[in-house]
């Protein structure tokens, strides 16, 4: 669990942009789940070349 200053914190992902062709991602839906259940607040920036979905991520508890 991510903690700052006694509370939860934030996690925030940023789209893939270094390569076009980049698929790969810092965290997955699965992983936003977790977190999000311990009261970590995720905020994902949309793409539309993530190997995940913004769907999916939104599913699991992300904000986008």
């Amino acid at each position: 669990m991510v903690e700052h200053s006694g509370g939860v914190g934030t996690i925030a992902v940023i789209r893939e942009c270094k390569n076009k062709w980049e698929r790969r991602c810092s965290i997955t839906p699965t992983e936003v789940a977790i977190l999000t259940k311990q009261g970590v607040r995720v905020l994902v920036q949309p793409s539309t070349t993530r190997c995940f979905t913004d769907d999916e991520f939104q599913e699991a508890g992300a904000i986008l």
